[in-house]
């Protein structure tokens, strides 16, 4: 989580395509909950604990340069949870 919490891809037709979120978007916060300084297991654990059916409100920012850089360069760590 040196470089953030991105979203590796959005399925179309889903509610995040709906909602403008698209690959490369850091996630700065869900609900109330700030992202910047969780690891990779305190936010995945945090998104698997949402009840299902429940509105999720995400705060994001675009940084598609960065994560082009990220995924070119192999900094991130891999790991992905669908939502």
């Amino acid at each position: 989580n040196d470089v953030g919490i991105f979203v590796s891809g959005v399925q179309a037709g889903s509610p995040a395509d709906g909602q403008g979120i698209l690959e490369g978007d850091e996630i700065l916060q869900v609900n109330d909950t700030p992202f910047q300084n969780l690891t990779r297991e305190e936010a995945v654990n945090f998104l698997l604990g949402l009840p299902v059916g429940e509105e999720v409100e995400l705060v994001t920012q675009r940084k598609q340069d960065i994560f082009q850089k990220m995924v070119r360069s192999g900094l991130g760590d891999s790991f992905y949870i669908r939502t």
